[in-house]
């Protein structure tokens, strides 16, 4: 039961680190593609990459006693932030009524 459990915390350790290191690569490509300045004050991709990073240092023993494990919960955690767009383009007409594009100057829609 111990070895299951050191098992499944380090797939989903893993899969926490997999999670970051993709967000920081999607949101340094959304910020260069559409330009975009870190207006808050914060740089979010450079916070989820030290995140990640940071995460590795902690827990640098387990990740390097459960290799294995970490890496399928890295790859788990990096498929399931790159799944997501893709899956709502395919099920979203079938889970979601569509919804009419506002355009500027038109009335407020009610949703």
């Amino acid at each position: 039961m111990l070895v299951a459990g050191a098992a499944l915390r380090s797939v989903c350790l893993g899969a926490i680190i997999g999670c970051r290191i993709s967000g920081w690569i999607v949101f340094a490509h959304l910020a260069e593609q559409r330009r975009l300045s870190a207006q808050s004050g914060i740089d979010v991709g450079a916070t989820l990459f030290v995140e990640a990073l940071v995460l590795v240092a902690i827990f640098f023993p387990t990740i390097r006693m459960h290799t294995f494990d970490a890496l399928i919960g890295f790859i788990i955690g990096t498929l399931a932030f790159y799944v997501v767009i893709p899956g709502l383009k395919i099920f979203g007409p079938l889970l979601f009524e569509p919804i009419k594009r506002w355009e500027k100057g038109s009335p407020q829609p009610s949703w």
